[in-house]
């Protein structure tokens, strides 16, 4: 009777335990895919801004209508908290966020990273680090090439992290 009811508990939790393997992989599932769509729309959004540079350069007025272009992108994307022009020297030269205009990011390694590393082609997401605004965030970055396709500064997102979080506490 003992060993009937061992073995009777022992398939019980062995159901249990497959059932909960296939939640959190479901789970993982959903998270990927929002994770991977935010990250595809931040890449695209990257790749508009990097290309509006040039346009901008040729316009009156060239830096109110790229902060007013930073501003409505990050408007629409509530994944991203910051959007930033840098140049070659690690100054910010346009963002959504004025207060950041005219600072200097030449040291933070999501710069330096693509500086020493520079792809054109690349998505640089990197760690975790403590914003000048005081918040843990993550940057995605991709760089500004010159017109021979050499490093010319680059255009970055910074994520939100609240907005992550209220993605994984949904799942969860």
């Amino acid at each position: 009777l003992a060993a009937a009811l061992g073995y009777f508990l022992y398939l019980d939790r062995q159901q249990i335990e497959d059932a909960e393997k296939q939640r959190l992989d479901a789970q993982t599932r959903v998270i990927e895919a929002s994770i991977t769509r935010q990250l595809e729309a931040v890449n695209r959004t990257l790749i508009a801004i990097r290309t509006d540079i040039h346009y901008w350069n040729r316009q009156p007025h060239v830096r109110e209508l790229a902060n007013h272009r930073l501003r409505a992108f990050a408007d629409a994307m509530p994944g991203v908290r910051t959007f930033m022009v840098i140049q070659p020297d690690g100054i910010v030269w346009a963002s959504n966020r004025p207060e950041l205009i005219g600072m200097n990011f030449a040291k933070r390694d999501y710069f330096r990273t693509v500086r020493r590393e520079p792809n054109v082609g690349k998505l640089y997401l990197n760690p975790p680090f403590q914003t000048v605004l005081g918040v843990f965030a993550m940057n995605v970055v991709k760089m500004v090439p010159d017109e021979d396709g050499f490093f010319d500064g680059i255009v970055s997102a910074t994520l939100d992290p609240e907005e992550f979080s209220f993605l994984l506490d949904s799942v969860r």
